[in-house]
């Protein structure tokens, strides 16, 4: 996954379409600036960002593309990110989370939402130095995974409260 074994290094990990909104570029600023000595930085998706995404990834960094089996990826991540300039939801937060994965996210709205009830640092949107001290400290930490019950937004749950809704109304 990231051209180490994952004993020796501090995987952290991101999900999501390569696009601007998606502040990747952030991302790879940010990591750049923590100079994490030990760290590697997977991106998982496709998007049209892609070319200019890998012009500022550096040796440290990996971009795998599409993968159907994203989801598996959260049990090699150390550390999640989600550096979205605009975020409505955050499932990938929730997917993280889902994993036992610490998670690092700008305060968009979904990221925000979804972490003033579970654990997670938000650190402001776009803000590179903000992010890589946020970086520094979870690298610092080495924060051990932990259960989060986010049972309450599986789809599921979600269905069966929209159907609820809509025989009530």
């Amino acid at each position: 996954l990231l051209g180490q074994p994952f004993d020796d290094v501090v995987a952290i990990g991101g999900v999501g379409r390569l696009a601007h909104s998606k502040g990747w570029d952030v991302l790879l600023r940010a990591f750049a600036q923590a100079a994490l000595p030990d760290a590697r930085l997977a991106l998982i998706g496709e998007g049209r960002e892609r070319g200019r995404l890998q012009k500022l990834a550096g040796p440290r960094v990996r971009l795998l593309g599409f993968r159907p089996d994203a989801k598996d990826y959260y049990q090699a991540f150390d550390l999640f990110v989600c550096p979205s300039r605009r975020e409505p939801m955050g499932r990938v937060i929730l997917e993280a989370l889902d994993a036992g994965v610490p998670v690092v996210a700008a305060d968009a709205a979904g990221p925000k939402e979804i972490l003033a009830e579970y654990p997670g640092e938000l650190v402001p949107v776009g803000d590179v130095p903000a992010l890589a001290a946020a970086l520094r400290r979870a690298w610092q930490a080495r924060a051990e995974r932990r259960a989060v019950d986010v049972s309450a937004h599986h789809l599921e749950q979600v269905s069966e409260e929209m159907i609820a809704l809509y025989r009530e109304v």
